[in-house]
């Protein structure tokens, strides 16, 4: 009967999120001037998260986890590490 209480508990993972310029400012972060660590519940995607947190996906060019690019229907694992980079603008 415990196995069966265990396995309708949802997963909760610790996952960070970097970034510099404009999504900086939006990230709040609160590790380092670039990081937040965030709790999420389930397996929500990068999309998801970022909306969670007020940050609009379409502000996010690309994102990279562990030196791989990800899209934002990624579904972060415990523990990683994600930088968002910004669309380049420029004159």
């Amino acid at each position: 009967m415990r196995g069966d209480a265990l396995s309708c508990q949802e997963t909760r993972v610790k996952i960070y999120l970097k970034a510099g310029g404009l999504l900086k400012d939006k990230l709040h972060p609160d590790i380092d001037q670039y990081t937040r660590a965030l709790k999420v519940t389930g397996s929500p995607t990068l999309a998801e998260i970022l909306e969670s947190i007020g940050i609009q996906p379409g502000l996010v060019a690309f994102a990279m986890v562990e030196n791989r690019l990800c899209r934002l229907d990624y579904r972060p694992k415990d523990g990683e590490v994600l930088s968002l980079h910004p669309p380049v603008s420029g004159g």
